[in-house]
């Protein structure tokens, strides 16, 4: 939905929980999909990601790319600076929208 921080906490948490492939924007402007995050055997409703939904984070681990699109294996969250982007007064609440 290209909605970023507080406007699309809830949605990103509801479709991490649901199974949706998470991904990080990065600062470069890239899309991240996330495939495996720290130990965890599952990125489905992993709790980690569910924690760290529209946070700022930093990650180290392994990137891959294939076909344009970006794949991480995420060994560690090594910095979260948890919500820094409220948008609600430029995007409203999404999906709902002003």
């Amino acid at each position: 939905m290209y909605a970023l921080g507080t406007a699309h906490h809830q949605c990103a948490v509801w479709c991490a929980a649901g199974g949706i492939p998470v991904s990080i924007l990065g600062d470069d402007g890239k899309v991240y999909v996330v495939l495996k995050l720290e130990d965890d055997g599952t990125n489905v409703a992993n709790p980690t990601i569910l924690k760290i939904q529209t946070h700022k984070v930093t990650v180290n681990g392994d990137l891959f790319e294939r076909d344009g699109v970006n794949y991480l294996f995420v060994t560690q969250v090594a910095d979260d600076q948890g919500i820094i982007n409220l948008t609600h007064a430029e995007n409203g609440i999404q999906p709902f929208g002003e």
